[in-house]
Formats: structure tokens, sequence, C-alpha cells
């Protein structure tokens, strides 16, 4: 990646590699010196100044760096690759002093993975001669480990000096082109912080020591160059020979020397030329050899007459350059040919799998027309296999479809349930269609280390549960917790018939950066481990896949310390890597999703921003490998709530419809993250990225349309704004009463003109009659801006507008989608938010005769002072006792909590405690849990309290009880006291006399 060439270090260790046949001799001065091209060019001035120049006496290249300091406050006049400018005094902490204000760096916050770097910078107009590059830098850990660092170079042409601690380095190096290149770099280094700054070069004169070091190191370049395998027979044998020759023998002048050097540079150069002339050639006999070998075309011979002819050519001694071309034809005939067979197998097993997991109409018909192709892939002689291939894409077109239509509502921002009625753990999702079955896979987070879950389903909404297909029993990492599975992608490999797996293979501080393969022999599996580690030795992270139309596939990851984008391109049975490429460099993006309509390639993707949301941006290409078009922005600033894990094609026999799959992480936990799908469009390079909480999928035909979701809303027509807590009416038009005009970008917001207002945030609606109603949707605003956005809530009703119960309530209130209660009858509802410094919606609906009924056992119980937990939802007590509400669910996972009652009691909590009870703190409380289905469940605690003092007591003397009745605290007689309930006790004694008092039983 570097326009240098990596040599020697500064003091030559090369030196005497090479006994060049003569005697040094130190006081020799070349009267008439050789002149090179830039020394013709030299002033009389400069050609004076230099001509004093020696190591006592150097002379400064003042105007030949460009920006040596970077005090332009760039890296102008430097070819930069992944270095930045930086103003602070950071270097002195290293032992250096920048020069000026500005230096250059490469940093990164971890000490894994500096990622390879380099700032670089032709000096030319140079005479011949030694010079001295100084400049002044560093590279460390940060860490500590190691303490020298490896991998990090001062250059000079191709001299290079080793940096490690801070502090100025010198590199010597000599030149008899007129230039050098100079820079620093930093190759598979283990630091993670390199810097430079003040590149100062010192002409130290002509020096026939210093031109004899340069020649040493051309020749053994040269003679390198004739020994080196896999060049072609002809390679200039006889002009690099010659000039080897002269160069062992040369005369002990400078000028023989350089004219030597310059000799050698020819014939390389000539040799580098034939060499790249037949590299086409040398491409094409190894791409022959591939092919031959993995087609498994049954005719050896077939293969083998076009290798001959091509390794004959290249192998000769004779100069076969004009016949390239006609070999590369001939190549390409036969490649086209075993590509066209390899394809076919590929084919044949892809329908195979078709039908083995199918079971359309046009079952008999597929199968007969499988059966023919095969006996063309028996015996290929003199076959047509491009027309094979055509038939049988017909068929399996004709095939599917004969299938039925099959139209399924598709609902987001509730957790799926499996067919055991359990939540679908497959975060991170990947799919691959087998059939008519989609399988998805994904990370479990249910658990401390995540595994692979597999599911299946038909219609990507009932899924059935397959399987933990990676667990700790798959690798002895995953089950020591050295390392969790991340953004899991699922892959079948037609030419093996064998599904992959590629991963996230992570482990503690996210310091590996590593991915993971296993693979399969059915999709159901069991998966083996294949491999683990960085690709290509490149730190990953994020991770997706990619299959192409014609087979190929590629791993896409995070790379170079989420900076870069790696484009990975996969061997041919997808376990292995064999070329990477960089996209989007720098610009720190992750969770890719790849999908290729008709030619063109469109990539989603995020910023990286931990689990929270950000804007999602789309780039179009032509070329996977590079022509990426500039990021665009689509959808609102946190996409809708979610990420990118896929996108999926749904074909049909009415055309193709892309549908987009993201998390919305942490919802509000991890383990509670939703899987969240919506159909997305792509042409001209754009997106339509808009979200759906419903929208239907019609299977069979492969198309799409929006939701019947207007019947399941109340209509709003004559309803009213009664109360707003709050409303901007300055800043913008805020107004509570944009929520029920059906347009989209409009809004309510709290007021924050003047100062904000307090929360919570409410807003109450007549809907002018009395309803039954089940549910709501608040749908949040769809601008450039999530101020406002409701988590903590309590969603009330009320008949008169007065007495309001709560009905809903948690701290996390699912994004933009409907949640269901049981049903209630109202003419009034309130939606409360009870934090935040400010509140907005964008649309409010009121919902009747859903059909969700995912209703939870609720569990009251409570805890008078410091006694046990009682199960009941009476609490009767004293005035001032503590009273704490602790409600529990039977068989429910994750979910949240909220609490409402008298005196303004209104929290997010599961748990909630009144201490130091009075009598007004009698009424109903009510516990709400919000369920990850978006399901409401409440349970309604009544409270009394009672003031001890107002009960009458009479002592008794010696006498015996005759009598006891209980009376619980509002005096009504119970047959028997109850047990953890404080009562009323009043005994009759003999001698007449009565007491009465409070006890626990």
């Amino acid at each position: 990646m570097f326009p240098v060439e990596m040599a020697a270090h500064s003091d030559f260790l090369c030196r005497n590699v090479f006994k060049l046949g003569f005697e040094t001799d130190l006081s020799f001065t070349n009267k008439v010196p050789f002149l090179s091209a830039s020394e013709k060019s030299m002033s009389s001035y400069d050609k004076a100044r230099y001509a004093d120049a020696s190591p006592e006496n150097p002379v400064l290249m003042e105007d030949a760096i460009t920006n040596p300091s970077f005090e332009s406050k760039s890296l102008s006049g430097w070819t930069n690759d992944g270095m930045a400018a930086q103003t602070n005094n950071s270097p002195a902490d290293q032992g250096w002093q920048k020069d000026g204000t500005v230096y250059a760096e490469r940093w990164r916050s971890t000490s894994v993975s500096l990622g390879d770097a380099s700032i670089i910078q032709r000096v030319s107009g140079l005479p011949d001669g030694k010079y001295v590059l100084k400049v002044r830098g560093h590279a460390v850990n940060q860490s500590g480990t190691p303490a020298v660092v490896s991998g990090a170079a001062f250059f000079a042409g191709r001299f290079e000096t080793p940096v490690s601690a801070g502090g100025e380095y010198e590199v010597e190096a000599v030149t008899v082109d007129g230039y050098l290149d100079i820079g620093m770099k930093a190759v598979n280094s283990d630091a993670n912080w390199i810097a430079c700054d003040n590149f100062r070069l010192y002409y130290l004169g002509r020096s026939l020591e210093a031109f004899k070091e340069l020649l040493s190191l051309k020749l053994k370049d040269a003679v390198e160059d004739t020994v080196s395998a896999g060049k072609p027979g002809y390679f200039n044998q006889d002009g690099l020979a010659e000039a080897i020759k002269k160069a062992e023998s040369v005369e002990q002048t400078e000028d023989a020397v350089v004219e030597a050097i310059h000799l050698l540079d020819a014939a390389m150069q000539e040799t580098e030329a034939i060499i790249s002339e037949y590299e086409p050639l040398k491409n094409a006999i190894e791409g022959l050899k591939g092919l031959i070998e993995s087609s498994g075309y049954p005719d050896e011979s077939f293969g083998k007459l076009y290798l001959d002819k091509l390794e004959n050519a290249y192998n000769g001694a004779e100069d076969a350059r004009k016949q390239i071309p006609d070999l590369l034809a001939l190549a390409e005939e036969c490649m086209a040919r075993l590509s066209d067979y390899e394809r076919l197998g590929c084919s044949i097993n892809s329908a195979e799998l078709l039908i083995n997991n199918s079971n359309y109409p046009g079952r008999s018909d597929f199968r007969d027309a499988i059966n023919e192709i095969r006996d063309i892939y028996d015996e290929p002689s003199d076959k047509d296999i491009n027309e094979a291939l055509k038939k049988l894409a017909e068929a399996s077109d004709a095939y599917v479809a004969t299938r039925r239509s099959m139209v399924i509502n598709v609902r987001n921002g509730a957790m799926w349930k499996d067919n055991r009625g359990i939540p679908v753990q497959a975060h991170g999702a990947g799919f691959v269609q087998v059939g008519e079955t989609w399988y998805m896979i994904g990370e479990d987070r249910s658990k401390s280390v995540s595994d692979i879950n597999m599911y299946k389903s038909k219609d990507l909404k009932n899924w059935t549960f397959v399987g933990n297909i990676v667990s700790k029993s798959t690798h002895p990492a995953l089950a020591d917790g050295t390392r969790f599975i991340e953004r899991p992608k699922i892959m079948y490999c037609a030419k093996t018939g064998q599904f992959v797996i590629w991963c996230h293979w992570e482990g503690q501080y996210y310091e590996p950066s590593e991915a993971a393969v296993f693979y399969s022999d059915n999709v159901e599996g069991p998966y083996k481990f294949h491999w683990g580690g960085r690709p290509m030795g490149i730190a990953s992270r994020d991770c997706n896949v990619f299959v192409d139309d014609d087979g190929k596939a590629y791993f896409i990851s995070t790379t170079n310390g989420n900076h870069d984008l790696g484009l990975f391109e996969l061997s041919d049975d997808y376990l292995d890597i064999v070329k990477h490429t960089t996209i989007f460099a720098g610009q720190g993006r992750e969770a890719p999703a790849l999908v290729r309509v008709g030619d063109t390639y469109y990539m989603l993707s995020s910023a990286c921003s931990g689990w929270d949301p950000n804007q999602c941006k789309v780039a179009w290409s032509k070329s996977l490998t590079s022509g990426w078009s500039s990021l665009r922005s689509i959808g609102n600033p946190i996409a809708f709530d979610t990420q990118a894990a896929s996108i999926l094609k749904v074909k049909g026999d009415d055309g193709t419809s892309y549908l987009y799959v993201g998390d919305r992480w942490q919802d509000p936990g991890l383990a509670e993250s939703k899987t969240i799908i919506f159909p997305v469009d792509f042409e001209d390079g754009t997106c339509v990225y808009d979200y759906r909480q419903q929208f239907d999928i019609d299977m069979g035909r492969g198309t799409w349309s929006e939701a019947d979701v207007e019947s399941k809303r109340l209509p709003r027509t004559g309803w009213t704004i009664t109360d707003v807590s709050s409303e901007e009416t300055s800043g913008e038009n805020g107004r509570a009463v944009n929520i029920l005009d059906g347009e989209i970008g409009t809004i309510w917001h709290t007021k924050y003109s003047g100062g904000t207002a307090q929360a919570p945030h409410s807003v109450c609606i007549d809907m002018k009659n009395v309803y039954e109603i089940s549910g709501f949707h608040s749908v949040p605003r769809r601008d450039n801006s999530t101020n406002g956005l409701i988590r903590e809530y309590i969603f009330y009703v009320s008949v008169d507008g007065k007495n309001w119960q709560a009905v809903s309530g948690g701290s996390w209130m699912p994004y933009d989608s409907d949640v269901y209660f049981e049903p209630v009858k109202a003419r009034y509802v309130k939606l409360e938010a009870l934090s935040g410094t400010y509140a907005s919606m964008s649309e409010f609906y009121v919902l009747h005769d859903t059909d969700e009924n995912r209703s939870d056992k609720m569990i009251p119980y409570y805890t008078l002072n410091s006694g046990a937990p009682v199960n009941s939802s009476v609490v009767e007590a004293e005035v001032g006792d503590d009273v704490k509400f602790s409600t529990a669910t039977e068989g429910a996972y994750y979910g949240t909590w909220a609490f409402s009652g008298p005196n303004d009691i209104k929290s997010s909590v599961r748990e909630y405690t009144i201490n130091n009870l009075s009598v007004s703190d009698s009424g109903v409380y009510t516990s709400l849990y919000l369920n990850p289905y978006n399901y409401s469940n409440r349970v309604d605690y009544t409270l009394k309290v009672v003031d001890a003092t107002s009960v009458d007591e009479v002592a008794s003397g010696s006498a015996e009880v005759v009598s006891v009745r209980y009376y619980d605290l509002n005096g009504t007689e119970l047959k028997a006291p109850l047990k953890g309930r404080c009562c009323i006790v009043k005994k009759i004694y003999d001698d007449g006399t009565v007491t009465v008092e409070k006890s626990v039983y």
C-alpha cells in the first residue's frame, strides 16, 4: 500500500551484502560529476550551495518539503492514509515538543488495533547524493503493553528507521533519481498512537560510499529477480544479466557507480514491464486450474487441452507476448463452459432443496424437469449447458408459480411468541429461505452469554422454535465464557450443499474483535465450528453477509476500530476469506445490510452509537468493491427506533418485495429487544424507507399492501382536547389539537419558550360518546427531531371526566405501536408522560374490538410495616403504618410497570411504598404491568386506613373471658379473624367487663 520499497535501516544494515570488487578510496574526488536530470536543471546558486555539502556541513533543503510541520492546519501537500491533523499538546507527554500548533497523528482509544496508516510526500528536485531526514514523533501503546512497539517507522526512499518512544529520529538515505519519498507509516503495528511533526531534510553531499551502498541494494534486488519463482519463461534475462555483470565490475568512480545503478534500474523496470504483460496469462492459467478442479467436469481432457497451450506459452523461453490476446480468448472460452457447468450443478442442488422443502401443485412436473437436466449434467459432452440452465430456471419459476396465495398481516412493536408460547430470542437476525420455509437465526439475549437460536416460519409471522444450534457445547470458548456471539448470519452454499454461518466472535471489553464460522449439512443442524479469528488479520466487529446473483458470497464487517467497512470476498465453499476491500473508509458505519436490485447494489448502515438508535443511511453502487455513492439519510433521525439487521427478498408470481428487518435494541432491555419488519423499495439510487406499524404481505404473489388499521380505530370526528398540561405556541405550532388532525407532520409539543414545563405532561381528549375501548396508539413525531419521545407513561379513562381509572402504564411506552388492555367503557381518555423535559406526539388513536389478548395473571402482595408479604388486594392498616405494594406476575417474561393512586401518586415502578399512613391515604391504588407483547394488565388495591385512637378500650379485672367477637376495621363482624390482617377483638368477661383491642393474626 506504500509507494516506497521496504529495505534497510538507516545505518545500512545491508552493508557488504555483495563484494563490489574494488577498494574504497575516501580521498577520491570526481572532477566532472555525472549529472542527473534534476541537477542539470539547477541554478548556479544551488549548484554552488550543494557543492560544499558534506556530513560536517549539511545543507538544509528548506523549500523542498511542502507543509513540513503541518502549520497549514491540514495535511495538505501530503498523501494521507488514515492520519489526522491534531492541535493538542499531548506529544509533550511522550517526551517531545511539536513544532508550532499542529502535528499529524493516528490514535485509537482501544489498544487492540491501530490499523495500517501512512503519510507520504515525494520530495523532488534533489541533487544526487546522501541525505538525512530528521523528524520528531513517537509510536506507543498507551496500555503499556508492549513497552516497545513494532510496525511503525519513518522512511526516506527505501531506507527506514523504526519508531517507538517519543523523540527525534533520523533516517539516512541516498538518491540518484532526483527525488525521495519521505514520511511515516504503520503496518500491522501493535501501537495505539503514532504521531509526527517537523520533517527536515538535509543534503550531505555526493558520496561514493553511499552510492556504492545503494548499488549493493539494487544489485541484491536484481539477483533475486533472476532466481525468483513464478516468472514467465521469458523476462528480459539477457538485459538483466548484462546490467548485473556491469554492476559487479563497476569502476571505482561516482559516475560509474551512479550509471550502474541507472542501468540496473532500467533493466529491472524492463523486466517488470514484461512480467506485467504476462500477468493476464498467468491469472488465466491459475483461474483455469481452479475451475478444472472445482467444476467437476467429467471429461478431464477437455480442460487439460486448453491448459497445456497456456502453460507452454507462459513457460517457454521465447517471447510470446504477441500471442497473449489469442491465448486469453481460448482460456475465456474454456472457463466459460466450465463455469456454466459448475453453475448447473449448483442450480440442480438448489432445485432439489426447493422441491424437497415444499409441496406445491406442480411438484411432479418439476421433478421430471430436474431429472432431465441432471442427465445433461452427468453427460455434458456436446450438450448446450446454457440452454440447460435456462430450462431449469424456467421449470423452477413455473413450479413456484403454482403455490397458493397467502396474505399475512405483520404487526410491529411487540415481541414475537414462538410455538411454545415463549418470547422469540433471535436478535441481530439472519435469514435463509429453504423452499417455502424461512429460517431465522439470532442472538439469545436471555442468557448471560449469547448463543444462536434458530426458528422457522412459512409466513414471517408464526415462528416455530428449531433449537439452540450454537451453544456452550459447540465450542469451549462459549462454555467458559471467553467468547460470545453477535449478529449471526446464515447462507446456503449451492456448490457444497452446506449451510454456513458467519458471526461476530467477541470477548471481554470487545478486545478480540474477531469473526467465527460454523457449518452444517442440514439447515437445522447440528452445526460445527470451522474457524475463528480476525479476517486476514483485520479487527472485525458488526457484520453481515451477502450472496450475489452469481453465487459469490461476501462477509461485510466494521473494521479499523469501527472507522471503516471491510468487504471480504469468500471462498467458493463460503468457509474462508480470499480477498479484502475497504469501503466507506473513515465514515464510522456499522450494521451493514446489503441487497442487489437489478444491476445495482444498495447498502443500508448506521453510525456507531452503542445500543442507541441513530439515522439510517443508504448508498448505492454498480460494483461492490468501488464506486459507492455518498451516504444519504433516510427515515427519521433514529431509524424509527431500529438498527438494520437484514433485507429480505420475497419473490412471488407478481413481483418481488423487499422487507427491511431491524433490531429495536434495549426495548427496554436487551432481552426484550424487538424485531421490526416493514417494506422498503429501491430505485434509481434511492430507498423508500417508511415505517409501518402494520402491513399485509402476500407470500405467494410477492406483493405487499397497506393493512386495514382504521377498522380498529375509533373515528375521531368531533373529538376535542379538554385539557393539556402545556403546549408550545410561540416557537412553533405545538398545539395539542394537532394530535387529532390526521397530519403526520404536525405535532403536540409541551412548552419550551420562556422556560420549560415540568413533568408530568398530559393531554386529555373528549370522544363525545361512551365507547368500549381496548387500546391506544401514540404516534411519535417523525421529523428531524426526537425531542419529547414519551417512555414513562400512564393511560387513564373516564366516563364523566372526573373519576379516572388507570388502565395501562409502564416505564417504556412502545415506539409507534398499538398498546392493548382489557375492554373498558370510557368517554374521556388521558395520556400522561411521567418524566422528561419535553413531551411530544404526532397523532393519537383509540382502539376498539382488538383481537389481541395476551394477558398475564397478576398476583397482588402487600407488606405492612416489617411483616411478611400478604397475598391480597385488600389492605387494612392504621394511621402511622408503612405499607408496600408489590405485585407479581405468573409465568410472565420481562415487561415494565407503573403505579397510580390517590393524592396524585404516579410512578413507573413495580413496588411502591407509602410511609406513615394517614386516613387520607385510603382509596384505590392501581398496579400496572405492560408485558412485552404490548398488553396491559392491572390489579387494583383497596387501602383502608383507620385511626386507632377512635377505638374504645374498657379495662377488666381478673375475670374469665366468656365471649370473643371479631370485627374488621370498618366495624363489620367477622366469623373468624383473617390470617395476616389487622382486626378488632372484643372480649366479654364473666364480671361483665369488656375489652376492645386491635390484633394481627
